[in-house]
């Protein structure tokens, strides 16, 4: 998939929560509802929003490594 559709698919899951499950390394925050970036390198269960600082479960099973 092409950066311009990512980034089209990115922009449409402010409005359609579903289609977060489309688009690898990137969480939806349960409390602001924004996107933020899975960290590969750091194995943890949750991660802190980076705009509001609620911590989310992460999960890595939907995250390709390489």
């Amino acid at each position: 998939m092409d950066d311009k559709k990512k980034q089209i698919l990115y922009q449409k899951t402010d409005f359609n929560s579903y289609l977060i499950c489309q688009l690898p390394c990137i969480f939806k925050c349960c409390k602001c509802k924004k996107n933020n970036s899975i960290l590969v390198e750091k194995n943890v269960k949750s991660q802190f929003c980076l705009f509001c600082g609620m911590p989310n479960y992460v999960n890595h099973q939907s995250v390709k490594k390489g």
